[in-house]
């Protein structure tokens, strides 16, 4: 199964095969990074043979014609959850790629300049970028909606522009088509 950089997922697996081990591969396909790694399932009781069959090689390319590669649009959490009925509150954020195809911008074109770098981290200092327009402030425990409106003005799209970690998310895309939409990292669960 092949995933988005950054992305986590948990897998249930149906342990129907013979007691023995198996190896699990994982492989990213972006253009920019390859990334793999690899490990054993092990059935408890099982007499720890191994029998290599890959499905994928080491660029996340199939091997086999039976392979069939994880959709980040279908992927549903387990067990379900819902999107709150109440939101307790609504950001709008406008992205956009300015200049290198490492710098975007934030909100009417705020890039993070370099000497912020010199700034305490925001951990230390929650106001530390307050006036810059490249921070939102909400509060635990609520109902945050976040719309991502992503423009190119300055060449090639990277893969994703938006990186989150540690939220629940439900990512809901209203576009055209779907293989333009932006690649929206997050962990924990994705779900429509």
């Amino acid at each position: 199964m092949s995933f988005s950089h950054g992305s986590r997922h948990s897998v249930m697996v149906q342990l129907n095969k013979p007691a023995r081990d198996y190896t699990i591969r994982v492989a990213g396909r972006g253009l920019n990074q390859k990334v793999f790694t690899s490990g054993t399932l092990s059935y408890k009781g099982g007499d720890h043979s191994n029998i290599p069959n890959a499905a994928i090689d080491y660029s996340g390319a199939n091997t086999t014609a039976s392979v069939r590669y994880l959709d980040d649009m279908t992927v549903a959490p387990f067990p379900p959850v819902h999107p709150a009925q109440q939101v307790d509150q609504t950001i709008k954020l406008l992205l956009n790629r300015t200049g290198a195809a490492w710098q975007w911008s934030l909100n009417e074109n705020n890039i993070f300049d370099t000497a912020y770098e010199d700034i305490h981290p925001l951990l230390y200092t929650p106001n530390g970028l307050q006036d810059t327009g490249l921070t939102i402030t909400t509060k635990n425990n609520t109902w945050v909606d976040l719309i991502f409106l992503v423009t190119n003005t300055a060449g090639l799209q990277p893969p994703h522009p938006i990186h989150k970690h540690s939220n629940k998310a439900h990512i809901i895309v209203s576009i055209s088509t779907r293989d333009k939409a932006p690649n929206l990292d997050c962990d924990l669960m994705c779900g429509l």
